[in-house]
């Protein structure tokens, strides 16, 4: 199954997300949602994030250590700055950028 998998990071950077994350996308930010967004950005769990996000956090926590279901937590608020890096990255057209950079003000301030 490893073989049809998309290497880490590979829709928001490549082997360049976490320099995008940390020099490209956390600047673009408003300091109140970069404030937000940093502990999310130094964090490299990835456990089980992407399974809570679809089976709910609630059924995560009955399954794994609590400090695994904290670290998926953090990672799955990784997310708005993984879609704006993936815009960045991508060379989208400036109106996708600015709407993915909105959606991660709006998440890392709400």
């Amino acid at each position: 199954m490893r073989a049809h998998l998309a290497h880490r990071h590979a829709f928001f950077g490549g082997p360049e997300g976490l320099r995008l994350i940390t020099d490209e996308a956390l600047p673009r930010l408003a300091p109140a949602a970069r404030h937000g967004a940093r502990p999310a950005a130094d964090d490299e769990a990835k456990d089980v994030a992407a399974l809570a996000t679809w089976h709910g956090w609630d059924a995560v926590a009955r399954i794994v250590p609590p400090e695994t279901a904290r670290r998926a937590r953090i990672i799955a608020a990784t997310y708005p700055l993984q879609l704006l890096c993936f815009a960045i990255a991508g060379c989208r057209p400036a109106e996708e950028i600015e709407r993915a950079l909105t959606r991660a003000n709006d998440a890392y301030t709400g």
